[in-house]
């Protein structure tokens, strides 16, 4: 199989994917005790998001679950308003981070990447809700659009530096 098809749709707003080293697709999804979805249990998470949709990477040395977690308003423009106080921005939905939060809970150690604030709302978001899971996170950094290679070669760069300043039994 090849190509970028993706599979099991949940309301438009999640798909999970697993893209072995090979570089071909096949599903990959899996379940809770209640029945929720969950990625696998792969110990580094990367995570590109902005206003409108976040791409999770989750990964081992030899292959990668994606997932993508799309915004309930993924057609909401952002706009600075003049003479306004603060940045005159939007500020992402709350139930958008939540949903990105849940789809990070079993990764140890997270990289939160993007193009503008929505990667700052989420670490709040994070720290607030779930501190537990927001003491997971080993980096913040800004990024365009990269492609999902690019992403996931960034990743295992900055885990490769990460994981030898820090134990992964002790996170």
């Amino acid at each position: 199989m090849t190509g970028a098809n993706a599979y099991g749709n949940d309301a438009g707003r999640q798909y999970t994917v697993r893209v072995p080293a090979a570089g071909f697709l096949a599903v990959h999804a899996g379940f809770d005790w209640e029945g929720h979805r969950f990625m696998s249990e792969h110990y580094h998470a990367l995570v590109w998001i902005d206003h409108h949709e976040a791409r999770i990477f989750q990964f081992n040395a030899t292959d990668v679950d994606s997932t993508t977690v799309r915004s309930a308003h993924p057609h909401q423009h952002i706009h600075h308003k003049a003479n306004t106080r603060g940045s005159g921005h939007a500020q992402v939905e709350e139930g958008f981070l939540e949903r990105v939060t849940q789809a990070l809970m079993r990764a140890g150690a997270i990289l939160i990447t993007g193009p503008a604030n929505a990667k700052k709302e989420l670490v709040e978001h994070m720290e607030r809700v779930h501190p537990e899971l927001g003491k997971r996170i080993s980096g913040v950094e800004t990024l365009d659009h990269p492609s999902d290679g690019e992403l996931v070669a960034l990743a295992r760069k900055f885990f490769r530096a990460d994981d030898r300043m820090h134990s992964q039994l002790g996170r």
